[in-house]
């Protein structure tokens, strides 16, 4: 039936709900077993279409109107979202709901079971949001597919959400994100695998999922304390804007002189010797932004900044030390340190662990000489709060 706006009708009813897991066995039941048990790797979407256009979405039906659309699909012709080919409403035998597709049809979109089940929970807690949900949903001229697409009915945006079990290199997704939003769509994932170069950012919400939970499937996602927060209280979280990137201070990313406490070998005078730059221009002599004092003529721009820092740095620290050219013409061509007090020069080869340990280094910025402390660099990181999640008002 077709409301009279012309917009398919929501099959929708929220009163009842499988649980994450259905009970197992009194031993346990183990991902081996779970395999077996009726949901296996297949084409096998969440969401089916009538010939007239009404929505079946599985993860949200009753057991009174699954059963009736068992007896009546025929009838209704249901399609798939995922290639609008004819499919039959099931439920495996741990009591999961999706549609298969009839018999003889081939599809390409095959799914795992850790795949099936992370979908089916983050499409039923977007559901009871009260949001708009589409399963297998495809972007304008095919051009991206997501596992759950959410949209808010008044105020408009969408989000895609991509269950990434598969291994896939980070350029991929990042073509893929980049992709959804190209259709202003915003994509967050959630991946079952490590990505060492990712760097937690704002423009790929990526997380952490685990499919497992103590030998048995039952999905959650890892905030990197190894705490488990379910599918369905994260994606709540996610949609009501409770997940939060925590990043380190602005003055910790600005390019600034790192220095350690020591003793001017000549007058016996305490200095902080400058040994380094950090957050400088990733290249060969920086390699992850650290460039070490003795090279500082290589890199021309640095070196240009630095000396016209050099004021502002002695009237803020006046115990560091300057860097220069070494006095006499035969000495090595990289910079000597040169003792605040009585103007010596001071080494930067062989530099001894105390003056390289982290804990006893303090930097400041080159811009305005703030002093802050490694300790503060720390990576960006995705937060969300502990405990169960409260109804969204």
């Amino acid at each position: 039936m077709q409301p009279e706006d012309g917009r398919p009708e929501r099959h929708i009813v929220r009163s009842w709900r499988i649980p994450l897991l259905m009970a197992p066995p009194r031993d346990g039941l183990s991902f081996g077993q779970y395999r077996a048990s009726g949901v296996e790797s297949a084409a096998m979407p969440l969401l089916a279409f009538s010939a007239s256009g009404v929505r079946f979405p599985s993860w949200s039906m009753t057991n009174a109107e699954w059963d009736a659309l068992k007896a009546e699909y025929r009838e209704l012709r249901l399609t798939a979202s995922c290639c609008s080919n004819a499919v039959v409403p099931v439920v495996s035998s741990r009591g999961w709901r999706f549609y298969r597709h009839a018999p003889g049809i081939v599809c390409d979109h095959r799914e795992s079971p850790e795949h099936i089940v992370a979908k089916t929970l983050a499409a039923r807690a977007a559901d009871d949001l009260g949001l708009d949900v589409t399963t297998e949903a495809c972007g304008p001229d095919g051009c991206w597919r997501a596992d759950v697409l959410i949209r808010h009915p008044a105020r408009g945006w969408s989000v895609a959400l991509e269950i990434q079990m598969s291994r896939c290199p980070l350029d991929e997704i990042e073509r893929r994100q980049a992709a959804y939003a190209a259709d202003a769509v915003r994509g967050a994932w959630l991946v079952g695998f490590r990505l060492p170069d990712y760097e937690p950012n704002r423009d790929l919400p990526l997380f952490r999922l685990v499919p497992l939970r103590n030998g048995i499937l039952d999905p959650w996602v890892d905030r990197g304390d190894g705490e488990p927060t379910s599918i369905s209280d994260f994606v709540t979280l996610l949609l009501t804007r409770r997940v939060v990137l925590r990043e380190p201070p602005s003055h910790t990313l600005s390019l600034s002189v790192v220095g350690s406490p020591s003793t001017c070998w000549r007058c016996f005078q305490h200095q902080i010797l400058l040994v380094s730059f950090v957050n400088a221009p990733a290249g060969v002599l920086a390699p992850k932004g650290w460039l070490l004092a003795k090279d500082l003529a290589k890199v021309s721009k640095i070196h240009t900044a630095y000396r016209q820092a050099v004021p502002m740095l002695l009237r803020t620290v006046p115990e560091l030390t300057v860097l220069r050219p070494p006095r006499r013409m035969e000495a090595q061509p990289d910079l000597q340190a040169y003792c605040p007090t009585c103007d010596a020069p001071q080494s930067l080869y062989r530099l001894s662990q105390d003056l390289l340990d982290p804990l006893r280094q303090r930097c400041w910025t080159l811009q305005e000489g703030r002093e802050w402390s490694l300790r503060e660099r720390v990576r960006p990181r995705w937060d969300w709060p502990n405990g169960p999640v409260m109804d969204w008002p």
